[in-house]
Order: structure tokens, then C-alpha cells, then sequence
């Protein structure tokens, strides 16, 4: 697949992206216990407002009552539901309260079993999963008269992730994987495989993310070229993680270019999908 398909389908992704109905801009259910929630805020809060819950389909499964807002976090309690309440589903407003106003089911606006140390934030928030994706590449290699050429060709990616979500919207990410690219150059073909380690700080605003990375791309195979040096790579991008069942469908389009002069690798760009989970 060559750039400008890359770029074709990468701008069909994000069109789609944007018709996405509107539950998909919502706080997240992150810990239930009994009649007691604790929420991940998207949206703005105050004490006695009242939240839709809302399944992965779309569908209305009850209301919660915030007794408790901090740090981008919420306790509540579930004064209306619908069979079980599930975490990872998301929360919308559907009232204001009146800020300091009751429960709303006669109980107190402590939690009970969500702790307060939780509202107040605890930054641990991890997820993990897989990466598939391909990629237009160009290379940066010695032509038959010893002069540097441009080979183009197309990747494959697959690889592992695991991110820790910090506070403030940023998150931390490590990826370990294999890059294989292949194309022609001068008439001959070529392939390569690396071992693809890779680092990313990413700032999120709800489901989307822009960050900058940096890769480090040791040689493992090759065919018809020179065995290529390991070569460190920075990272631009962006990205969607979706919502679907227990998980999310990560989606994201990265720019890699080489740290140095001498890199064999001169510039990649990559569109990946994955499924992912939280823990």
C-alpha cells in the first residue's frame, strides 16, 4: 500500500471518527461497587448533578447521583437501574444539581464502598493490548557507485502496548514489536526485519491523543541490501481509542523520521489499528 492509500484511508478513519454519535464524549464508569461508582470525569461536575449511564450500544441503563467530585474523578451512587451495572460503560449529564444538594435516595453522600483516597486521585490507570498495522517507508541506502539513494517500499507492524494513564490527560506508552519493510531499489529487491522498541508521551483530550515518540530499531534480517545499522527514531502522531465491548479499538497515524544524517531509515509513515484492555 502505497502513501497516498495511506493517507486516502487515514482520512476516511478520521471522517468516521467524527460522525460518531455523542455518547462517545462521556465520563467512563470505572470502579462499581454495590450502589456506589466512581467516575473518570470527561465533563464538568458538581455535586447533586445527575448522569445518564450508558452501555457500549448506546443504550440508557440508569442514573447516578455525584456526592463527591475531585481531581477529574467523581463518586456517585446509582439511584436508577437496569439489570447490572458494568464498568468501562460511560456517564453523561443529564441534570444539574444544586451543588451541595442531597443524595437523592435518602442515604448520606458518603460512597461507602468507594474510598475518598480514590476521588482524590489516584494516577494509576493502566491498559494494554496489540498493534497491527503498515506503513510507507523510504530508506536511505548505498547505490552501486557508493552514492546514498532513496528505496521505497511498504512495512508491516505488529507488536505489544502497555500505557500508563497519568494525571492532567497525559499518559505513558511502551510498545515492543517487529518492523518488516520491503521494495526496490536500482532494479534489486530488498527486505529487512527489526525488533521495533518504542516510547511515547501522549496528551489525550477524551478519546483522542497527539504525541511525540521515539523508537529504537535493532536490524534482525535482511535480503538484498546491507546489513543496516541500528538506527533511534522520533515519533509524531495521533490517535482514537474506541470504545467497543470490554475493551477499545486503538486507531492512529504516526510520522517516524531519523535522529542523525547517517540512518538508514529516513522516514515512515504508519497506520496501525489494535484491540486493547484495561487494567
Amino acid at each position: 500500500m502505497g502513501r497516498s492509500s495511506i493517507w486516502a484511508l487515514s482520512g476516511i478513519i478520521v471522517g468516521l471518527i467524527l460522525t460518531l454519535p455523542p455518547q462517545v464524549w462521556s465520563s467512563e464508569i470505572i470502579k462499581v461497587k454495590g450502589k456506589n461508582v466512581l467516575l473518570s470525569l470527561d465533563e464538568a461536575a458538581q455535586k447533586g448533578d445527575v448522569f445518564e449511564i450508558i452501555t457500549y450500544s448506546g443504550k440508557k441503563k440508569g442514573l447516578i447521583r455525584i456526592t463527591a467530585v475531585k481531581g477529574g474523578k467523581a463518586k456517585g451512587k446509582i439511584i436508577k437501574k437496569k439489570g447490572k451495572i458494568k464498568k468501562g460503560w460511560t456517564a453523561r449529564l443529564a441534570q444539574q444539581g444544586g451543588g451541595e444538594g442531597e443524595s437523592g435516595d435518602g442515604e448520606e453522600s458518603s460512597s461507602g464502598g468507594v474510598e475518598s483516597s480514590e476521588v482524590e486521585g489516584s494516577s494509576k490507570q493502566f491498559d494494554g493490548g496489540v498493534l497491527l498495522g503498515m506503513s510507507s517507508d523510504t530508506l536511505h541506502v548505498s547505490g552501486d557507485s557508493g552514492a546514498k539513494v532513496n528505496a521505497t517500499g511498504t512495512g508491516n507492524r505488529v507488536g505489544v502496548f502497555v500505557s500508563w494513564h497519568l494525571p492532567h490527560s497525559w499518559s505513558l506508552q511502551g510498545q515492543l514489536g517487529l518492523f518488516t519493510m520491503a521494495g526496490k531499489y536500482s532494479g534489486v529487491s530488498y527486505s529487512i526485519g527489526y525488533l521495533d522498541f518504542a516510547g511515547w508521551a501522549r496528551y489525550h483530550i477524551q478519546d483522542f491523543w497527539a504525541g511525540l515518540g521515539a523508537r529504537y530499531l535493532s536490524p534482525s534480517s535482511q535480503s538484498g541490501i546491507e546489513k543496516p545499522e541500528s538506527t533511534s527514531v522520533l515519533s509524531v502522531g495521533f490517535g482514537y481509542d474506541f470504545g467497543i465491548g470490554a475493551g477499545f479499538v486503538p486507531i492512529e497515524l504516526t510520522y517516524d523520521m531519523v535522529l542523525g544524517a547517517n540512518g538508514n531509515l529516513a522516514e515512515s509513515i504508519a497506520l496501525c489499528l489494535g484491540y486493547g484492555f484495561r487494567f
